[in-house]
């Protein structure tokens, strides 16, 4: 009975070897893996390279396994010696048959398997490559939408692309030029069926002036009086019409009613350029035709006050070029002016006024927000009175004591003009960068036929301590113009109804004047010298339309009248408001 449990023992360790081998699977990948409480045993891959690339993990039973090897054992252990021993030959042939065939099924069964493994993981390899070759495919798109090169890291081809980039900006914004300068263009055709429009503009402006002297000033010019009021009340109404017509009316009340710009303009003729003819200004300097509400000090800068000729009535042509940058005004007028003005002593036989002036910009640059970023201003103007009549040249200075007749002037020049003729040469220079501003002018006036020679100068510096405001610069009259700033600094704000939640912006501004009267023939009856004259205070601006301004201003006055000589000093301190509608 031994030999047989012994022979029976062979048999079963040789179908165990039988089926290991019948499986063809190689021990080495015949270990178990440990995963979640169960094993798993690494399937074979025909190709052994690819087999390490992808494997499949196929769950072996081990649980089962254990329970079917201990029944069996629970089987043979209760079988007796006796029939095992009767069991015969065929038996153990049928039972070696059973087992051969479930090797074989069970063969087949980790075929199927292990190709159906093999198959998902080259389904999840393809649609891994798939995914990954759509993503390069969007990202190539992308580019080319944007205008892109693929440069694949090659610095010549991203060079390449970068000077893509860079004329893809330039013609945008050729393009973009193109379409603002046609339409400008359009806006410049006039069209008869163009509207009358009008507006109705001005501003109110008035003072105190504090005077104080020495006593040669006392003894040379008498008393001054100190003074408030209404400095200058102005009503224009302006409009335009025909596309290139554009007309001005303006009245003005100060201790006088008298006319102010008062003209009609036909723009941008064929041969003449823009023509004028009304009243308006002679132009001399910057100075001379800067609006009120616009002027830096509370008044008009002397070595201006002294030579100009205010408005007349004339006829003027304006030409433009390089857009704008260089203009050239050439103007007839009449001698006597409508306004009363203390420069000439009218009779019924006028003279005239031959005038010009030359302005160029080759600097001005201007942040789309209007901030003046930089303006370099050159300029030249001359003008040649020939008077008619018995006419007389008066030129004069009083500084900041401006207050009617109340107050003297400081120098007083009057010349007969008869059968002679004076002329006037002005220059001008100004810079201005960011908040910041200088500015000179300088005017010599010659009296020929023996009537001597006066001079004037002017220089002007000006800064605004608060950030990004500056003065607008007008290249159709070749002068600075009103302020700009930002919404956040405003103090009185119209629109929301507001006060004081801001403080507003400031301007600090200095000048210093020298006007030389010593060397005109005399006359007698009229004071002549010299006048040095230094100004500095600063402007408060609660918005773009309305300020205040406060000026110190002390005068040196060396004057002399028939036999009579004075070297005085004069303090004076002017506090203005103004308020443009």
């Amino acid at each position: 009975m031994n030999w047989r449990i012994q022979i029976l023992a062979c048999l079963c360790a040789l179908l165990v070897c039988v089926s290991g081998s019948g499986s063809g699977m190689p021990t080495s990948y015949a270990a178990g893996l440990t995963y979640d409480d169960e094993s798993y045993v690494s399937a074979p891959s025909p190709n052994s390279e690819r087999f390490h690339e992808a494997s499949v993990a196929i769950p072996f039973a081990e649980q089962a396994y254990d329970e079917e090897t201990d029944e069996y054992d629970e089987e043979y252990s209760e079988e007796s010696d006796e029939e095992l021993v009767e069991e015969s030959d065929e038996e153990l042939d049928e039972e070696l048959e059973e087992e051969e065939e479930s090797d074989d099924d069970s063969d087949e069964d980790y075929d199927e398997d292990y190709d159906d493994g093999w198959v998902a993981d080259e389904t999840v390899a393809s649609a891994r490559a798939e995914t990954v070759a759509l993503a390069q495919a969007d990202e190539t798109v992308a580019m080319v939408h944007h205008g892109g090169v693929l440069t694949g890291g090659i610095p010549e081809l991203e060079e390449l692309q970068n000077q893509i980039a860079e004329l893809q900006k330039t013609s945008e914004e050729l393009r973009a030029d193109l379409a603002a300068e046609q339409k400008k263009n359009e806006k410049k055709d006039p069209k008869v069926s163009d509207p009358f429009t009008m507006k109705l503009t001005g501003h109110v402006s008035m003072d105190a002036t504090t005077i104080g002297k020495d006593d040669d000033a006392e003894d040379m010019y008498g008393n001054t009086k100190n003074s408030f009021g209404m400095r200058d009340v102005r009503f224009t109404m302006k409009g335009s019409g025909h596309g290139n017509l554009e007309y001005a009316m303006g009245i003005g009340v100060n201790d006088k009613i008298g006319f102010k710009d008062v003209y009609l303009r036909v723009k941008d003729t064929q041969y003449f350029g823009d023509v004028t003819v009304g009243h308006f200004f002679v132009e001399s300097g910057m100075e001379s035709v800067e609006a009120t509400y616009d002027r830096v000090f509370a008044s008009i800068d002397e070595g201006t006050k002294a030579f100009w000729q205010s408005r007349r009535l004339g006829v003027s042509s304006v030409h433009y070029g390089a857009d704008q940058r260089t203009r050239a005004f050439f103007g007839v007028f009449a001698a006597p002016s409508i306004a009363s003005s203390p420069h000439m002593i009218v009779d019924s036989d006028p003279g005239f006024i031959l005038n010009s002036r030359f302005t160029t910009v080759p600097v001005c640059e201007v942040d789309d927000d209007g901030f003046t970023r930089e303006v370099f201003h050159l300029g030249a103007s001359f003008y040649w009175l020939i008077p008619g009549g018995e006419n007389k040249l008066r030129l004069y200075t009083r500084g900041e004591m401006w207050s009617g007749d109340d107050n003297p002037y400081f120098l007083d020049g009057s010349i007969s003009l008869a059968d002679t003729s004076f002329s006037v040469t002005q220059a001008e220079i100004a810079y201005q960068i960011g908040e910041a501003a200088l500015t000179a002018e300088g005017y010599m006036c010659n009296v020929y036929d023996g009537g001597g020679t006066a001079w004037g100068t002017t220089v002007v510096a000006r800064r605004f301590l608060t950030p990004h405001c500056s003065r607008t610069y007008l290249k159709n009259s070749g002068r600075f113009g009103s302020i700009t700033m930002p919404e956040e600094y405003v103090f009185l704000n119209c629109k929301e109804r507001t006060v004081g939640r801001h403080w507003g912006a400031w301007e600090a501004v200095a000048k210093w004047e020298w006007t030389e009267l010593n060397n005109l023939k005399d006359v007698p009856g009229s004071t002549y010298g010299s006048v040095n004259r230094s100004v500095m205070g600063f402007n408060w601006f609660w918005n773009a339309q309305t300020f205040m301004t406060f000026n110190w201003e002390r005068a040196y006055v060396h004057a002399r009248k028939g036999n009579d000589h004075a070297d005085s000093v004069f303090d004076t301190i002017v506090s203005q408001m103004t308020f443009r509608f």
